[in-house]
């Protein structure tokens, strides 16, 4: 299946998707945008800043590089995964992001840092600005979903890696768009298109390690975490939920606009998040 969206008006879709979200739900997040990690059998009030440290900390756990490391977060955002891993995991990070309004945000970002300060770069993870064999890590946290081309994206983290170097995506998956009821395709595809979420339609159940070894990369694995997710995904439906409820009253809300994660919630069963992992051959 060849992706058809237009890597201009995709890229287009996600700086409007990630400028909407921010004055709205996820902005009422400190501009955290990715989810939480909370255990299965969680009994008691939900925090979601502390479910979305988890998540961090899994990925520096899932890394598993050793202090002094370089690794480069694409799609760091405002880098709150970025400070995660410096100060807990001692890592030297460059972040990337493809809107330079996050990275002009970003001034305290370097805040309590008594090691490597982190280095902000506005960049495309499909043109990657660094040399061959420069990181001895990359990951995405829900951000490889964006990619116009996620196969040019992989073989862009696979050349900055150095030998043995890791790749780790925290990202999202669905059902066969095939094997869904032509309605929910329908809402599905216009949503897909709305978010910018171009490499969504090929991140199938279970298809990551294979994804990842037809880039190149080996010893690819996955583990699914979606019930995981499940409380940070009813919360940000909550939130989209009342957010959508205040634009509908005045009068300015269609299915273009509204939020991406009031589907997310009820369609639950049907959605997937995984964390996998893979090494560059030596």
């Amino acid at each position: 299946m060849a992706q058809e969206t237009s890597p201009a008006s995709n890229r287009e879709a996600v700086v409007r998707y990630y400028n909407a979200a921010e004055k709205g739900y996820w902005g009422d997040l400190g501009g955290v945008c990715h989810y939480g990690f909370s255990p299965v059998d969680h009994d008691g009030p939900f925090d979601m800043a502390s479910a979305q440290i988890e998540m961090e900390r899994i990925l520096g756990r899932t890394l598993d590089l050793p202090p002094g490391s370089t690794v480069l977060d694409a799609g760091c955002g405002y880098g709150p995964v970025a400070r995660t891993l410096v100060k807990e995991f001692g890592h030297e990070v460059t972040g990337i992001d493809l809107l330079p309004n996050r990275l002009r945000s970003s001034p305290g970002i370097n805040r309590d840092i008594d090691v490597s300060p982190i280095n902000l770069v506005n960049a495309d993870y499909h043109d990657l600005p660094f040399p061959d064999e420069s990181f001895d890590g990359v990951y995405t946290m829900e951000t490889l979903v964006h990619a116009d081309h996620h196969e040019l994206v992989l073989s862009e983290f696979l050349r900055v890696l150095r030998p043995g170097g890791r790749v780790v995506l925290f990202e999202y998956s669905i059902p066969e768009l095939d094997s869904i009821p032509t309605p929910a395709r329908d809402l599905a595809e216009r949503v897909i298109k709305n978010t910018g979420m171009a490499s969504l339609p090929y991140f199938t159940h279970g298809s990551f390690p294979g994804i990842l070894e037809k880039a190149g990369f080996e010893n690819a694995q996955s583990v699914d975490i979606s019930r995981n997710v499940y409380p940070s995904w009813f919360h940000l439906w909550t939130l989209a939920l009342k957010t959508t409820l205040v634009e509908f009253s005045h009068g300015r809300v269609n299915l273009d606009n509204v939020p991406g994660s009031i589907w997310v919630w009820p369609a639950r069963h049907k959605l997937g998040y995984y964390i996998s992992q893979a090494n560059k051959p030596v």
